[in-house]
């Protein structure tokens, strides 16, 4: 009889334990039901100065893309036959569009991100500065920062385009203004560069890009 009452007891134990754990798990179900969505995802923080290549992705495809068997724009994130003096590692970024209207893309944080998730929290930045060149001079090309996610749960806090810009074959520096205060605590889309067919000459419309930074 002792005994079966032991195993009773410890059973009862192991039960009252199972319970209990239960009770817990509800109790922080609840618990986190009732936080604010606020608290529980934020954009994660990142302080200027930085390269966007750090954390954004040329993800974003815009206008005449093409099919998946042909792409009509192309980019190549790690270009070696155009160096920029002063380049750190003599590599930059070559865009290619082969089109007869236009095409562009946005650097994303995360990866193909059109504002369906958070995107960075950017600190201490009041500027976004580049270089850039044309494979011949004179491609009309278009630079923004910020701007996208339109109608999406979490866009874009801040957009700031250029306009359109005529580039020379030789690098030049340039730089988009963010303002004094740019609300900047969810940056989805870092920056973008749309390329324009150029249907006064044959061939690609071809552009290089370096140094892409937050400062």
């Amino acid at each position: 009889m002792g005994i079966h009452l032991m195993k009773c007891v410890t059973a009862a134990m192991a039960c009252g334990a199972l319970l209990l754990a239960a009770q817990c798990a509800k109790k922080d179900d609840k618990t986190a039901a009732k936080k604010p969505e606020a608290e529980a995802a934020r954009p994660l923080p990142v302080k200027a100065p930085f390269d966007i290549a750090s954390y954004f992705v040329p993800s974003g495809w815009m206008g005449d893309q093409g099919t998946s068997d042909h792409k009509l724009l192309g980019v190549d994130a790690l270009y070696k036959g155009k160096p920029r003096a002063g380049s750190s590692n003599g590599l930059c970024i070559r865009l290619s569009y082969s089109g007869k209207d236009w095409a562009g893309v946005y650097w994303q944080y995360p990866d193909c991100n059109w504002g369906e998730n958070l995107g960075r929290m950017v600190t201490g930045a009041k500027k976004l500065t580049f270089w850039a060149s044309g494979e011949q001079g004179g491609e009309v090309v278009e630079f923004k920062a910020g701007g996208s996610g339109a109608g999406f749960r979490h866009p874009d806090t801040f957009e700031a385009p250029t306009g359109p810009v005529v580039l020379n074959r030789d690098w030049e520096p340039h730089e988009i203004n963010l303002g004094d205060h740019p609300d900047l605590s969810n940056v989805v889309g870092a920056f973008a560069c749309t390329l324009h067919a150029d249907k006064t000459r044959p061939g690609p419309v071809v552009v290089y890009l370096d140094a892409i930074r937050f400062e």
